[in-house]
């Protein structure tokens, strides 16, 4: 390691540990589902505060999730989902695993076929 790494590394404090992290976070949820013949309406909230962070730089992300299901037999079921998320202080979100997100709020959807083997 260069000698100027190892100085720079030592004076960049380390987090305590993940698990503290997760300790002092609140998580709030709530959801509803209303089965209505072969139909499914699912409905969902999530919301977290974290305190580890100076209030300035929370996003304190909110998602709203809407999901219908429809069986089309026994084994397979046609789903639609749409998903909204907001976060504060222009901290950015995103509801993909892959993209990255570049503002505080972003909307998707997304529709498939279930087959159950």
């Amino acid at each position: 390691m260069a000698r100027g790494t190892s100085a720079q590394a030592r004076a960049v404090p380390a987090p305590r540990s993940f698990e503290s992290l997760l300790t002092c976070a609140e998580t709030a949820c709530a959801g509803v589902s209303y089965l209505v013949g072969n139909v499914t309406l699912t409905g969902a909230a999530y919301h977290i505060n974290t305190c580890k962070l100076p209030t300035s730089r929370d996003a304190y992300p909110t998602m709203v999730v809407l999901r219908g299901m429809l069986s089309l037999s026994r084994r397979t079921t046609w789903y639609v989902l749409a998903a909204h998320a907001r976060a504060a202080h222009g901290q950015p979100i995103w509801l993909s695993r892959d993209e990255l997100g570049s503002t505080d709020t972003q909307t998707g959807s997304t529709t498939g076929i279930q087959y159950r083997f």
